[in-house]
């Protein structure tokens, strides 16, 4: 190993930077410093090692800090020592040990790398597309591509995410949201007891051990993941990623899930460097101990996307949103109320309308039906209970409470009643979520019925359970056209995708309130307990354009056909029927549609034959 130059800086934050003769190391010996030796350790390519310890000279608190300078010194890599324990760097930005995917890792592998790929972002342009104009849609960067019939070239790869950018743009979506993509070791409830070797945990294999594919573990939160990428460069495999999305105007956002012991600094370290390093769009934040209130005011973050299950209400007080919304949080529990609406329960019909017009003044509202925890959107009508044995549980694991509805089979049917049943409540629970105000969410596969076999905590299934089926059948290509057909819609329409919340009054005077509500009787909705039906009329010039559309929209959860009344349009126009989840049958009459049983029926304003 060659001859290095050493030298001490005190630091301000714990990591490794680069300069031009040299590196910067940065380590964080806890509050327990005094009591210990710790320094770096360097490994060359024929993996000698040389160890340099801090020095009082680099101290700033519990932080320690030493600049090492020599000669090609980006081909060797590195780890911190405390004492006798080797440290691996939390701030680290690359790392080996870890491409091959489902492979354990020997965690004397796991080794900071020092060199930095270069990369052209060809003036990369962040999308930055407003919340009220945001179609989110979540996906596995492994499950979304891996299966065969997802016709990519880089199967379960970033760059088999860029291959799909010609779909995302025909299904209509602006923003990708990928669960853990930084580094993470999937195996790590696998390791071995003391008395196996090394070459055991090596030999572990797919078929015979169970993984954690969803990444909801300790990470490395500043590095990609590096089985995740096609190529041997995951830093350049990422980044090729977010510039190829940019280009077709697709943005995406990082799932961040952090661990009862990720201090709160890092949290907030890391999701800067990612916005920065890597141009990320956003962020979808879980885990313990979220410093709210530091990342919601951080000036770096202020135009990234920034979504949190909840936000607490003290935080939002002092944080100071600006004219951009870059705050969301899940709409409440849209997920479980609407459920339960959409099979027919009581009690329901006015958190629907409350959940449909939702839309906070500081915060986006986001609203999704399925997630990758709990049912797809398929399984949700075809199964009333868990079926998670393949997970080696005793099918204990994964929530009891799903609010599903299996429309008379359990699992598969041949029956067409039953799977055209199947089908309406999947077009109904779309319509819910793609037209009610706020942000919506659809997770990957639920537009053309993926299944997952009835297993709600798929977090193990690296298999055709966990994966994605591109299937192409009838009955998938209908909802999927169906999906389509609402996004379009919903961005054709500003009226369904207001800034602002809508008031259900006419506060400009333009003849009809911004949205109204129906029932058997124009203007007189059955708001009761055991309603299931409404009628919603939004008013097209709310929008600011005096010439748009306007729509009336009527819903009925009940298992029976019914009528609902409609307003009366000026002299001239009609209603035209746009899209229905039921059969359509039934004749309108003056003044009132029908809507089939279990059903959504859109209809639109149009002036009548003859008349302009």
């Amino acid at each position: 190993m060659q001859k290095l130059e050493i030298s001490y800086f005190k630091p301000l934050k714990p990591g490794v930077g680069r300069q031009s003769d040299g590196f910067l190391f940065a380590f964080d010996a806890g509050a327990d410093f005094a009591e210990h030796r710790s320094g770096v350790i360097l490994y060359d390519k024929d993996k000698n090692e040389q160890r340099f310890p801090f020095d009082e000279k680099g101290r700033a608190g519990s932080l320690f800090g030493m600049l090492i300078k020599g000669e090609r010194l980006d081909d060797y890599t590195y780890n911190f020592y405390l004492d006798s324990e080797i440290v691996h760097d939390p701030a680290g930005h690359a790392f080996t040990g870890f491409k091959e995917f489902g492979r354990a890792v020997d965690p004397k592998g796991i080794r900071g790398v020092l060199k930095k790929s270069d990369f052209d972002w060809e003036d990369d342009i962040n999308p930055g597309i407003p919340y009220e104009d945001t179609i989110l849609y979540g996906l596995n960067v492994r499950a979304f591509t891996a299966h065969k019939s997802s016709r990519v070239t880089h199967k379960g790869t970033f760059e088999g995410v860029a291959e799909k950018i010609p779909y995302f743009n025909e299904l209509g979506i602006t923003s990708l949201v990928l669960m853990p993509a930084y580094e993470f070791d999937e195996c790590e409830a696998l390791r071995p007891k003391k008395s196996k070797t090394v070459e055991d945990e090596k030999n572990l294999s797919l078929k015979n051990n169970k993984l954690n594919c969803w990444g909801f573990t300790q990470g490395f939160y500043f590095a990609p993941k590096a089985s995740y990428a096609a190529s041997d460069d995951p830093e350049s495999s990422f980044k090729h990623m977010v510039r190829e999305l940019h280009k077709n105007g697709l943005e995406l956002l990082m799932q961040f899930y952090f661990t009862p012991d990720t201090p709160q600094i890092l949290q907030l370290e890391a999701l800067k460097y990612w916005a920065h390093e890597y141009h990320v769009d956003g962020f979808r934040i879980n885990g313990f101990n979220i410093p709210y209130g530091m990342i919601m005011n951080e000036p770096s973050l202020r135009t990234t996307k920034l979504w949190f299950d909840y936000i607490p209400y003290e935080e939002t007080e002092k944080t100071n949103t600006g004219s951009f919304k870059n705050l969301a949080a899940n709409n409440g529990n849209f997920r479980n109320d609407m459920r339960r609406f959409l099979k027919g329960d009581e009690g329901l019909i006015n958190d629907f309308l409350n959940y449909r017009k939702s839309n906070p003044e500081k915060y986006a509202a986001v609203n999704f039906i399925c997630d990758y925890d709990g049912f797809s959107l398929a399984d949700l009508y075809s199964y009333e209970r868990k079926h998670n044995e393949a997970n080696g549980e005793d099918n204990r694991d994964g929530t009891d409470i799903n609010y599903s509805w299996n429309c008379g089979t359990e699992g598969v049917s041949r029956k067409k009643t039953i799977n055209m049943l199947r089908v309406k409540e999947i077009k109904n629970a779309l319509t819910i979520v793609l037209l009610s105000a706020g942000t919506p969410y659809l997770y990957s596969g639920d537009e053309f019925m993926n299944s997952r076999n009835g297993n709600n905590n798929a977090y193990c299934q690296d298999n055709e359970t966990g994966h994605i089926k591109w299937k192409d059948t009838a009955l998938s290509r209908e909802v999927f056209e169906f999906a389509k057909a609402l996004i379009e819609l919903r961005k054709s329409n500003r009226i369904f995708r207001m800034k602002d919340e809508l008031k259900v009054i006419d506060s400009k005077g333009l003849g009809f309130p911004d949205l109204s509500y129906h029932g058997f009787e124009a203007w007189r909705p059955d708001l009761s307990f055991i309603s299931r039906m409404v009628g919603m009329f939004f008013y097209g010039p709310y929008s600011g354009d005096k010439k748009a559309d306007s729509y009336y929209i009527g819903v009925n959860m009940h298992w029976e056909n019914h009528r609902l009344a409609v307003p009366k349009l000026k002299n001239g126009y009609t209603y035209e029927k746009l899209l229905d989840t039921g059969d359509g049958k039934g004749l309108s009459k003056d003044n009132e549609i029908p809507i089939g049983a279990r059903s959504i029926a859109i209809y639109r304003t149009v002036p009548a034959k003859g008349k302009r």
